[in-house]
């Protein structure tokens, strides 16, 4: 394959890497102006879950298929069933339209993050890819950071149906550098038989653990504990369909690869760390600090730099150190910059933020794309697509419960301190109205209420405190797990060190 065809097609897989990610954070900014045209505030969170639930169910089946069919065949069908879903979203005239087509729209696009990465594994060797695999990596960070701020500055000035109808010129783009250059590679050996009881108890237990979650109210307690126990049952299901199945959703073999395992658990919880960062600081920064939109948006732009310059140095690093080396130096960063966070919460200043979140990105750089490169390296070939995919499944599945978590956090811990607030008349209805209806506290107009009234703004400051002690405790485990990633890997990463084997 020629240079010329070769970037074509990178940038093919960058726009569906780009476009994937982008989905998932674009809608947080213009959400509240869609509740106000559509209505559906009590349905509000699942603008963002159904997104993430749905290209978390689909992301085995991408895996698998494209193993089987090839790349080129399942990223174009990707891309259309994404492409059909923004347009669809675009074109929502009630709430119930924009979850039912944001859930198709999250089919295609979880299958767009794993297929394009997939594809990079295909057309580069291990030495080309450690070049530039850092760049490609952060563009799924820097579309998480950016994501937002797209999302309000359309949704503000030519409207919110535009952040899906914007998604179209680049998809057509990808679809026709595919179409055109991409040589395809499939493993013909490779088998698509799946394990329909494994398939349908994943659903199951996936959609009943979020439901759980987001619902979890002391109120509720009989209704939540229905919905727990049909999760656990589904997770005894799934366990049990996978150790039986001849076909199971992560083979066997697979789970033999332990650097595999290590990077599906610490990267579940480095998911849950990202969209904790982007959902909820914007969200701290412009109620307790009184930043604007703009300001709290401008404050992750170092956090992406950071990303994308360290993505750069760390893969090319990779050739002359041991990957343990570089990823214990990323996981210690990453719990310096949340303890930065932590440390100063209720004082933080402009500085004091950059300077943590420019740790927390740097320790991200470290992170996602060496695990990502070491693992797919170390597993079989044909087994390249099937393990990228189930990485990228266990990280969305992260981002999925871990906004759900902190969400409930974040309610459960202000309702417990608000019955301490001394009512007055100014602040009777609004304190009536929380303790009534806690999750009206992520309405956008009941948090400008919030901020208005110094009782109010510090019971919110305080519950904010708990989550990012959550975000900072899951560091904290993600450096402790390092000790479990093998020192000895299948493939030599650097031909020159025989200490990197």
């Amino acid at each position: 394959m020629s240079q010329r065809f070769r970037l074509l097609i990178t940038i093919s897989a960058l726009l569906g890497i780009f476009l994937s990610a982008l989905e998932i954070t674009i809608v947080a900014t213009a959400a509240p102006i869609i509740v106000r045209d559509l209505g559906g505030f009590e349905s509000y969170a699942w603008i963002f879950t159904i997104y993430l639930l749905t290209s978390t169910i689909g992301m085995p089946f991408w895996g698998r298929a494209a193993d089987r069919w090839g790349r080129k065949p399942l990223f174009i069908l990707a891309m259309v069933i994404f492409l059909i879903g923004c347009f669809l979203c675009g074109m929502a005239q009630t709430f119930t339209q924009l979850i039912v087509f944001r859930g198709i729209q999250g089919l295609g696009g979880g299958g767009l993050l794993p297929l394009a990465f997939t594809i990079i594994a295909d057309i580069f060797d291990i030495k080309a890819r450690t070049k530039m695999q850092g760049a490609i990596s952060s563009v799924w960070g820097v579309a998480s950071i950016l994501g937002p701020f797209i999302g309000g500055a359309l949704a503000e000035s030519i409207g919110w149906r535009w952040i899906f109808f914007i998604n179209i010129a680049p998809g057509i783009f990808a679809l026709v550098f595919v179409l055109k250059y991409f040589k395809d590679i499939a493993i013909k050996d490779a088998e698509l038989k799946l394990s329909p009881l494994s398939l349908v108890s994943s659903v199951l237990f996936i959609v009943f653990l979020l439901v759980t979650v987001t619902t979890f109210k002391t109120d509720q307690i009989p209704y939540v504990s229905i919905v727990g126990l049909m999760a656990f049952i589904g997770f005894i299901v799934f366990i049990y369909a996978e150790r039986k199945s001849p076909y199971p959703l992560i083979p066997h073999n697979l789970l033999k690869h332990r650097i595999f395992i290590m990077t599906c658990v610490t990267g579940f919880l480095g998911s849950a760390i990202l969209i904790g960062i982007v959902s909820f600081f914007p969200l701290l920064c412009q109620t307790v600090y009184d930043y604007t939109p703009t300001e709290s948006g401008m404050l992750l732009v170092p956090f992406t730099f950071a990303w994308l310059l360290s993505s750069i140095f760390s893969t090319r690093l990779l050739l002359t150190f041991h990957y343990k080396k570089l990823l214990l130096f990323g996981f210690i960063l990453l719990l310096a910059g949340m303890s930065v966070i932590l440390f100063y919460f209720y004082s933080l200043t402009t500085t004091t933020i950059i300077l943590g979140l420019c740790l927390v990105g740097i320790g991200m750089a470290f992170n996602y794309p060496i695990v990502l490169i070491t693992t797919q390296y170390d597993v079989p070939k044909n087994m390249i697509g099937l393990s990228t995919s189930a990485i990228f499944w266990i990280r969305s599945i992260g981002s999925t419960l871990g906004t759900s978590l902190m969400g409930l956090v974040l309610i459960w811990q202000f309702n417990k301190n608000l019955w301490s607030i001394k009512s007055t008349t100014m602040l009777e209805p609004l304190i009536a109205q929380l303790k009534t209806n806690p999750d009206k506290l992520m309405d956008p107009s009941v948090l400008m209420q919030i901020k208005n009234f110094a009782a109010t703004k510090f019971v919110l400051h305080d519950a904010m405190f708990w989550i990012f002690s959550l975000l900072l405790l899951w560091a904290l485990i993600i450096l402790l797990l390092w000790i479990f990633f093998p020192k000895n890997i299948r493939v030599i990463i650097n031909p020159t060190k025989n200490n990197q084997t």
